[in-house]
């Protein structure tokens, strides 16, 4: 027999242990995979438990909120009346639609069953591009009005340059929507 050559030991030591720790790092991910999996299919049933509860009213929607449970709303059915309070209507900046960009358009609604205010997310509309601080109109009927929708956490924030808060309640068009500033500069019982 002749003697292996030392070096090939090593080799042979070095390629097993990074065949080990590949192993060890992908079983890790397949791990993580799962446990994501199941996070989903948890926040899947949520929805489907919270939808199959019947609809909230406006006094039902204060009430709970008023009592903290915010959490235990987020993905409601509800079925409000009140009136748009346009004045107050905001547009949510640098929003795309697929592939467009646009403006979310949030409108307060005053309940009719109580003095509170909900914040309604109306949709999506795309913007002007010549001039950008023109606002696209967005037809609010006046009068009492009637809805019927889901509840749901605030826009996602985006990143905002230092300095954009000041302006916070300048102008109609906003980068994020800061539920304490808007609070704040309409005075409104949100």
């Amino acid at each position: 027999m002749t003697p292996r050559p030392r070096a090939s030991g090593v080799l042979f030591v070095v390629v097993t242990l990074a065949a080990l720790v590949g192993v060890a790092i992908t079983a890790s991910l397949g791990r993580w995979q799962l446990g994501r999996a199941a996070e989903k299919l948890a926040y899947e049933q949520t929805l489907t438990s919270r939808a199959a509860l019947p609809a909230l009213d406006g006094a039902s929607l204060a009430k709970a909120d008023a009592a903290g449970a915010a959490e235990d709303l987020r993905h409601r059915t509800v079925e409000l009346e009140g009136l748009w309070l346009p004045e107050h209507t905001i547009y949510l900046d640098n929003r795309q639609m697929q592939g467009r960009p646009g403006f979310f358009v949030i409108t307060p609604l005053q309940l009719r069953e109580s003095s509170a205010v909900v914040l309604v997310q109306r949709g999506w509309v795309p913007r002007n591009f010549q001039d950008r601080t023109a606002l696209p109109p967005v037809a609010t009927p006046e009068g009492p009005v009637e809805l019927s929708g889901r509840t749901a956490a605030p826009p996602a924030r985006l990143l905002e340059l230092e300095g954009g808060h000041r302006a916070e309640g300048s102008s109609r068009i906003r980068q994020n929507l800061d539920l304490a500033a808007f609070r704040s500069a309409t005075q409104l019982p949100l």
